[in-house]
């Protein structure tokens, strides 16, 4: 479990989070929904120590990370592995290294055990054929397979996921989704998904917590969430109508 409490983050004289609390259960996909640009991404690297909170705590797996050495928050930050909305590869690489590529800077394997787990992660997310190109040849979807394998590939017990289908058409945003639910499957990972993609939400979460003006609004299960009436459904689904119907909100 990752225990968030009373979580802020700011820029220069812009608080971005005021007091998140949220609790990401494990071997469940947490969806965190909000509006582009409300914080969710940077909620995201707070927790793997991107960006530095002013005030709150962070516990992963029991162990609060204040009080750790730097070496001991490294250590449990490497439980998480985070593929970025472009996917983050190398050009210079092709699939196959950049998938190795982990596993080749930690000295954590080589040989023939190197290129099983690496055959063993591109089969996975249906990559195998194309292992030897490199991101330049690949589309958006292909590119965001190829960075799934990558992290995946030092076997992390959490993955976040960072607006996963971003730029992506209507059929691939399928696609990467149903992937996502595979890997969370057959991994048994505790996944955390920031979106606004309302599709993405109704397929994927298993929880949904709503950030809005720096914190956690509302946080349901799927069903609760998505019901005519709740805090989420009357900000997305009730709110959208109401645009589309010239109304003001």
């Amino acid at each position: 479990m990752i225990r968030l409490r009373n979580l802020r983050v700011g820029f220069g004289a812009r608080l971005v989070l005021d007091g998140v609390d949220l609790d990401i259960d494990d071997l469940v996909t947490t969806v965190i929904l909000g509006r582009s640009g409300i914080g969710k991404s940077v909620l995201l690297k707070a927790i793997l120590g991107l960006v530095t909170i002013q005030t709150g705590s962070i516990e992963i797996d029991g162990q609060d990370l204040a009080p750790l050495s730097p070496r001991k928050r490294a250590d449990l930050r490497a439980k998480i592995g985070m593929l970025l909305q472009n996917g983050g590869l190398f050009d210079s690489m092709t699939v196959y290294e950049n998938i190795a590529f982990p596993l080749r800077y930690h000295r954590l394997a080589s040989g023939a055990d190197l290129d099983r787990r690496v055959r063993d992660l591109a089969a996975l997310v249906d990559m195998t054929e194309a292992l030897d190109q490199e991101p330049s040849d690949l589309s958006g979807g292909m590119r965001r397979r190829a960075a799934l394998a990558r992290c995946l590939v030092q076997d992390p017990d959490y993955l976040f996921y960072d607006e996963p289908t971003t730029g992506l058409d209507p059929a691939t945003s399928a696609l990467v989704e149903t992937l996502i639910h595979r890997v969370a499957t057959e991994r048994q990972l505790t996944s955390v998904v920031v979106t606004h993609d309302l599709d993405l939400v109704r397929y994927l979460g298993d929880r949904i917590a709503l950030l809005d003006a720096g914190s956690i609004v509302a946080c349901q299960n799927r069903t609760e969430a998505l019901a005519p009436g709740s805090r989420i459904w009357e900000t997305f689904i009730t709110a959208r109508e109401k645009i589309h119907s010239g109304q003001q909100i």
